[in-house]
């Protein structure tokens, strides 16, 4: 019989960050997880979460770390849709069972309605290692204890950043009609698409 291996985790305070993508009322769909997107302001010195993320790569892997290890730390490219955050910027999801949510003062519990994409946070996480199973690769996670609520910011939402650029480039000029004349549709070889 194997003996379980025994890791150490500590919980780290993270630097603040704007939160995005939001799941505190009810888990994720589809990781069945309450989580939560930090995305960190471009030079946010990270040092604290990347030595946790270190310390348990370590101690689950020794020297022998894997080569397809799945890091939690990402920038914006390494994303399939990479227009969803801000340049220069790196972000990590938390997830959890059920994360403790708290006011400036931390003495003080909020509801999940009191965060916002958009709105600034702090967390508390650590950082958890796995083995990879079928096409799922191996990897640490991190895990969400203690959400904050920092401050108020720019609310998140109703678009992409290049559908924003899109129209930032083409504004609406008041002389034009809104209901201007459609491009026509090429013919689609036949093809019906129901519109």
């Amino acid at each position: 019989m194997s003996k379980k291996q025994t890791i150490k985790t500590e919980q780290v305070l993270t630097p603040e960050f704007t939160l995005y993508f939001p799941d505190l009322e009810q888990p994720n769909e589809l990781s069945k997880k309450y989580r939560v997107v930090a995305v960190w302001d471009p030079g946010t010195k990270l040092d604290a979460v990347k030595k946790n993320i270190k310390d348990v790569a370590f101690q689950k892997w020794g020297k022998e770390i894997p080569e397809n290890l799945y890091v939690p730390l990402k920038k914006p490219e390494d994303e399939k849709n990479p227009d969803l955050y801000p340049e220069d910027t790196l972000h990590a999801a938390f997830t959890t069972s059920r994360p403790y949510l708290v006011d400036r003062d931390p003495n003080k519990a909020l509801t999940p309605d009191k965060f916002y994409p958009g709105c600034r946070c702090r967390a508390v996480i650590h950082s958890w290692p796995y083995d990879g199973v079928g096409d799922k690769p191996p990897g640490v996670s991190l895990t969400l204890d203690t959400l904050q609520f920092v401050d108020d910011g720019e609310r998140l939402g109703g678009g992409t950043t290049s559908a924003r650029n899109m129209l930032a480039a083409n504004p609406l000029d008041s002389s034009q009609d809104a209901d201007q004349d459609e491009p026509a549709v090429s013919d689609d070889e036949g093809f019906d698409f129901g519109f």
